[in-house]
């Protein structure tokens, strides 16, 4: 199968699975608990986020001191 095909079979169908799951859990355990599920996790993920991208800027900063190019760290970051 064409790699491209591939990806955009995956970009397609995972949003769309999300969003069925989203939909079960939801008459499942109720309207609110679901969408305090959501937002705890998109907090839990952006906490995670930051932290990870504090970490990549200190090891950066890091490099810099010593006088060495950050480029794994700028790439690891990106």
């Amino acid at each position: 199968m064409n790699p491209f095909k591939l990806l955009f079979a995956i970009f397609i169908f995972i949003p769309i699975i999300e969003v069925y799951l989203l939909i079960q859990v939801g008459s499942w355990i109720g309207v609110v608990p679901t969408v305090l599920l959501v937002i705890t996790t998109a907090m839990m993920g952006v906490s995670m986020l930051k932290s990870q991208g504090l970490s990549t800027l200190m090891d950066a900063q890091r490099s810099l001191a010593s006088g060495q190019v950050p480029a794994f760290q700028l790439l690891e970051g990106a």
